[in-house]
């Protein structure tokens, strides 16, 4: 499981942090090369707006925190904390009941002071969970100084980049001259869009549609993927999400220019006939106004018309445009609408929270319906071997499945077992005992 202590002061710092300046940052020193997944927000909105007229009581109360909190951390947190995010790298230990990810950090992005934050940290982490209370530690590695937690370690890399993450993630990070290219931490010299987006966006979310169905193959192999979504995931590379401007942008990244055109062809397409079956609908419904009864015209169809202008509002505001082999869809998004960063994280960490274990539940079934496939094959193994030998076999032993074992002949090849299964016989198994797995259960 994540270190949930670390989620949960991250979470704090997102709670202290309501409003801050905008702020430009390299993000090709710190984004790895086979970046995964990606989402950052800026720390722009909040109680900024309850520090008004509006609200004098609070006021006071916020200038009090305020002062406490910037003599504790040596910062003030709606003042210094400017942006924040997570990218996941593609590199995973499938060894375990679920994947994992080797290169995933946490990064805050603002104006910090090292020398005073760290050993406050080291102070204030332990104190967040009085019943339970973590381990802390500062320890030097290549010259730096880097907080030890039980299961990650948290750096400030400079003046401008706080990261959290794992061990091996942040130690790379610490020392990214120790990455080859071809390692999983060569840092990337960011595509031009990419790198004007995450320093101008008050939010995005990216992932790399290619990457993503290489490690879920990996993480599900019982879970067969139809045909068209591999070929579709040969042809668009990426999708990214983000807002700008008061404009929300849909960004597709195809194989081609060529693929881009095509679905900028058929998209338009989709959107006239969309906007035809708009007209004629709403022409239908006039006619049925004018002959149609007071309550069908206070239910109904007052209901489709005020649906129908949305829709047709709706399609006045998007633009659909081709960039190299990038499709961008974008929207505008009317000022009363207008996207909070903070509620969007909220959002995001919300659907996270959904849809992580639905995904965990997959990997968990994919591996008992293998395991149980296995175990099935090993006792047909069985059922051979004691008809063709005098002594049949009573128990079950490990070394029956390896190479050279008494099982084999009847297997075909060495058993290669599900992660984390050990399989045994309950009983004898010339008088009904069964083939089990110590973490499955038998299935019969």
């Amino acid at each position: 499981m994540p270190n949930i202590r670390l989620v949960r002061f991250f979470a704090l710092i997102l709670c202290l942090a309501f409003a801050a300046p905008l702020a430009a940052y390299d993000y090709g020193r710190l984004l790895p090369e086979n970046l995964l997944f990606l989402v950052k927000v800026r720390l722009e909105q909040g109680i900024a707006e309850l520090k008004s007229p509006e609200f004098p009581e609070l006021e006071k109360t916020f200038s009090a925190m305020d002062a406490r909190i910037e003599k504790e951390l040596g910062m003030l947190p709606q003042r210094d904390l400017h942006e924040a995010g997570l990218y996941v790298g593609d590199d995973f230990d499938f060894s375990g009941p679920h994947p994992k990810p080797r290169n995933a950090a946490i990064f805050v992005l603002g104006a910090f002071k090292p020398e005073l934050l760290l050993p406050n940290l080291a102070e204030i982490l332990p104190k967040l969970n009085p019943r339970h209370p973590i381990s802390v530690s500062i320890e030097e590695f290549q010259g730096k100084k880097l907080l030890a937690l039980p299961r990650g370690r948290v750096f400030f890399r400079d003046n401008e980049t706080f990261l959290a993450g794992q061990e091996r993630t942040i130690r790379a990070l610490a020392a990214p001259q120790m990455a080859s290219p071809a390692s999983a931490f060569a840092f990337a010299a960011l595509p031009p869009e990419m790198a004007t987006q995450l320093s101008e966006s008050n939010f995005i979310v990216h992932l790399n549609i290619t990457r993503a169905l290489k490690v879920v193959m990996t993480a599900f192999p019982a879970i067969k993927i139809p045909m068209f979504v591999q070929d579709w995931s040969q042809r668009i590379k990426f999708v990214t999400l983000y807002e700008n401007s008061n404009i929300l942008h849909l960004m597709i990244g195809y194989d081609t220019p060529e693929t881009a055109g095509v679905f900028k062809t058929n998209l338009e397409g989709f959107m006239g006939f969309a906007n035809l079956f708009l007209e004629n609908r709403d022409r239908s419904l006039d006619a049925r106004i004018a002959s149609g009864t007071l309550v069908q015209i206070l239910t109904e169809f007052r209901t489709q018309k005020i649906l129908i202008a949305v829709a047709h509002r709706m399609m006045k505001r998007f633009t659909i445009e081709t960039s190299g082999s990038n499709l961008i869809v974008k929207i505008t998004v009317p000022q009363s609408l207008k996207i909070s960063p903070l509620a969007f994280t909220a959002a995001a960490g919300i659907a996270t929270a959904i849809a992580i274990p639905k995904l965990v539940n997959m990997r968990r079934d994919a591996q008992r319906q293998s395991c149980l496939s296995t175990q099935a094959r090993i006792a047909h193994a069985i059922e051979r071997y004691n008809l063709e030998n005098k002594e049949p076999l009573k128990a079950l032993e490990d070394s029956d499945l390896r190479a050279g074992g008494k099982l084999i002949p009847f297997l075909g090849s060495p058993l290669e077992s599900v992660e984390g299964c050990h399989y045994v016989s309950t009983d004898d198994l010339t008088k009904g005992g069964k083939v089990a797995c110590m973490r499955h259960g038998s299935g019969k």
